[in-house]
């Protein structure tokens, strides 16, 4: 089981993560994480790793673009306390 520093334990359905394997997570409701998510798109593309792969990356893209259109209003800056 993995562990992220804001989330704590991560558990996964199809894998174990090593607990001393650093993790992170973004979530969509981060303005900055369709960023992260583009440069990372863009360094496995250039690397040319598979096709499955570079899809995958991708549709968490349009997955989260579609979230953040779709919920503006929950969309903040990381470490940010969601307004109410």
């Amino acid at each position: 089981m993995g562990y992220e520093n804001k989330y704590g334990k991560i558990t996964t359905e199809y894998g174990d993560i090593p607990a001393d394997e650093p993790v992170i997570l973004f979530r969509a409701r981060d303005s900055q994480a369709i960023y992260a998510i583009q440069e990372y798109l863009d360094c496995c593309s250039a690397a040319h790793c598979t096709p499955q792969h570079v899809e995958g990356i991708q549709a968490a893209l349009d997955k989260f673009t579609d979230y953040q259109d779709k919920h503006p209003e929950l969309v903040r800056l990381p470490g940010e306390r969601h307004r109410t």
